[in-house]
């Protein structure tokens, strides 16, 4: 239950999504740490003459290259930024390990109330039994007139309430069941 909880929760995935927008952020700022390069590089075909039916004679190869860089020492701006994504990687990995915490308690808790309403309906159903027995016997005692019609009454009521009382446990069991697949995150398929 455990496992398939942790595969279907979308609050879990969304957790998952602030840690990775989070490294993302983080990896983002250490590039920006570094110097600024700019490489520019040039080619040119050219040709000259005296005489301009020869200087279309393209002969001369001309390559430029030159690399451009700026930064500044300090680059407080940029560690400080670094450092306040760091510190987001760090939260939302929190936020991921509580949201799975959160959501195996929730789990658990579905489970063990199952169990709990498993053995009130077997509860209820033996005091339902019980009931009937009593009114068997409240019965008896009418006919042989060892009992009033207040006993038969009081025993009638008695199951009633025991019937009302199972039923009751067998609908909080079914919406139990409802209640673990929605932590389970698998309610709506």
């Amino acid at each position: 239950a455990l496992d398939i909880a942790l595969d279907k929760r979308v609050e879990l995935q969304r957790a998952q999504d602030r840690v990775d927008n989070a490294l993302r952020k983080s990896r983002i700022a250490k590039k920006n740490l570094l110097p600024d390069f700019n490489m520019v590089m040039d080619y040119e075909r050219a040709g000259t003459s005296e005489a301009f039916r020869d200087s279309t004679k393209l002969d001369e190869d001309n390559w430029r290259v030159a690399l451009f860089g700026g930064t500044s020492f300090p680059r407080s701006t940029e560690k400080a930024a670094l450092q306040q994504c760091l510190l987001g990687v760090k939260t939302a990995r929190l936020g991921l390990s509580q949201e799975r915490d959160d959501i195996e308690r929730q789990v658990r808790a579905q489970l063990n109330a199952l169990k709990e309403s498993e053995n009130t309906i077997k509860i209820r159903e033996e005091q339902r039994r019980t009931a009937e027995g009593k009114l068997a016997l409240s019965q008896i005692k009418f006919r042989y007139e060892m009992a009033n019609n207040f006993d038969v009454i009081e025993s009638e009521n008695e199951l009633a309430r025991a019937k009302v009382d199972l039923v009751t446990a067998k609908t909080d069991y079914i919406v139990g069941i409802y209640r673990l697949r929605s932590s389970l995150g698998t309610l709506v398929q």
